[in-house]
């Protein structure tokens, strides 16, 4: 059975409200472009592989006063170009009327994202924000740059036992907490080579512009994963999907829906019996988390991967949407109740080490409720024993805010009753109170509530009764 992750919703009365399950800077879209090498000061992408419209983005922001207060060190770069996608919910009033792009900016010294928001028709900034520790998607000249540092490398290629192609190199947001500079707040890259007695794992640090660590690891290859060590038969997809939009009405539900650039199946102004219920429903990223024992160390180990459409995911190769979109209907004792929304997507190899997939299921009920589900199928880079990868999807989910306020609960199985938390808290294994249940829910199976208006959430994690390998 494949692990799922698992998100439930239950609806008994009728409420608006908002929720971010996962938070996290949510680029709006990206493109692989050619940048030039960092200089002392910001670095534009290259005027010949974009549009008019981005290069325009580009200058207004590079030269306005604004950007030069936002505290720049001397070594930066444009990373991404990005139309706002005009689909988006409550998208600003000025972007309604007007051209306006995501300009994307890496600070090297300081390891901050910053995003310029440029309304191109009128040639003005209108937002700047930033955020610590992280990184736009990167450009395909830094992917570039990345793979000389592992092609040019004595350690790289001795460890490798040959010498190091280009079309070999499939870079991924890779972080090791036992690597100097790359324990998930730098922006460092990571691929592995496959080798006849396991794999070899090389990490890049980018803003050191160097190899930063080396180690191996074992792999399994008994018969039957040589049997599946061929090329995935598909057609190329990619960029197939980018510019299509889908809708669908059924059991008194309304959903609008595509395959984002960097998001995955974005759905979109989803209403049941004509409310309005989710403003938006994203799948921001994939953790693919290793704990291994290395040359290096013995702390975690892993990936960011990033499911797209197929167009200008920048960030390392792309795992692209396998097929369009498909409708399939819940059956519950021969009966319909309800129907989801499933997007499959594959990596070119997928059955090989190191090769992955992802499913995305949304699925909605006749009876108003509605779950939102991530599954993977790996293979990873482990050895099918202890080796293996634990896969997080990182979920944001953003519902139709009330008029007034909500309260978000939680159940307290120490008190044995409804706790409302008044700050931004987690909830998971490990967490004081639980006594040592990962999520402590009341005798009806509920471990959150959402009150406060006139429809109350509640919200049931998924321990494997929907019976379909969910563990999330």
């Amino acid at each position: 059975m494949r692990p799922y992750i698992m998100t439930y919703y239950h609806t008994t009365r009728t409420l608006f409200f908002w929720i971010v399950l996962a938070a996290a800077l949510i680029l709006l879209g990206s493109q692989t472009i050619q940048s030039s090498a960092a200089g002392n000061t910001t670095v534009p992408l290259a005027e010949k592989a974009i549009s008019a419209e981005q290069s325009q983005a580009q200058t207004v922001a590079l030269t306005s006063r604004a950007l030069s207060r936002s505290n720049l060190s001397a070594r930066t770069e444009v990373f991404q170009i990005a139309p706002l996608p005009n689909f988006r919910p409550n998208q600003r009033d000025l972007c309604a009327t007007a051209t306006c792009y995501q300009v994307d900016i890496y600070d090297y010294e300081t390891g901050r994202a910053t995003t310029v928001i440029v309304d191109i028709t009128n040639s003005q900034i209108l937002d700047i924000f930033q955020l610590e520790n992280s990184h736009p998607m990167y450009s395909e000249a830094v992917a570039l740059r990345a793979k000389a540092l592992m092609i040019n490398n004595a350690e790289v290629v001795e460890a490798v036992g040959r010498p190091i192609q280009s079309k070999e190199i499939m870079l991924m947001d890779g972080y090791h907490a036992d690597v100097e500079g790359c324990d998930g707040r730098n922006l460092c890259l990571t691929n592995v080579f496959v080798v006849d007695s396991g794999n070899v794992w090389v990490t890049v640090n980018m803003q050191k512009n160097e190899v930063a660590g080396i180690w191996w690891t074992s792999r399994a290859l008994d018969g039957a994963e040589a049997g599946r060590l061929k090329e995935t038969e598909s057609a190329d997809t990619r960029g197939g999907f980018c510019n299509d939009t889908y809708s669908h009405t059924a059991g008194g539900w309304d959903v609008n829906y595509r395959i984002s650039n960097t998001d995955g199946l974005y759905a979109y102004n989803i209403s049941y019996q004509g409310e309005t219920v989710v403003d938006s429903i994203k799948l921001v990223e994939w953790h693919a988390d290793y704990t291994v024992q290395n040359t290096s160390g013995g702390g975690p180990t892993g990936f960011v991967d990033y499911t797209t459409c197929g167009v200008g995911s920048g960030s390392g190769f792309p795992i692209v949407a396998y097929v369009a979109p498909e409708i399939r209907p819940i059956t519950e004792m021969g009966q319909q109740i309800g129907f989801e929304i499933v997007q499959d997507y594959r990596m070119s190899s997928w059955g090989n080490t190191c090769n992955y997939r992802y499913e995305q299921h949304y699925q909605f009920y006749n009876d108003g409720r509605w779950r939102v589900v991530g599954g993977s199928y790996g293979r990873g880079c482990g050895n099918a024993q202890l080796e293996e990868a634990v896969y997080r999807p990182v979920l944001r989910i953003d519902l139709t805010p009330a008029v007034t306020g909500e309260h978000f609960d939680y159940w307290d199985s120490t008190a044995n009753n409804w706790t409302e938390s008044t700050f931004e808290d987690w909830f998971g294994e490990g967490r004081p109170g639980h006594n040592g249940d990962r999520f402590p829910a009341n005798s009806d199976g509920y471990a959150f509530r959402i009150r406060g208006g006139v429809k109350d959430y509640y919200i049931e994690p998924g321990i494997g009764q929907f019976k379909d390998g969910g563990t999330g």
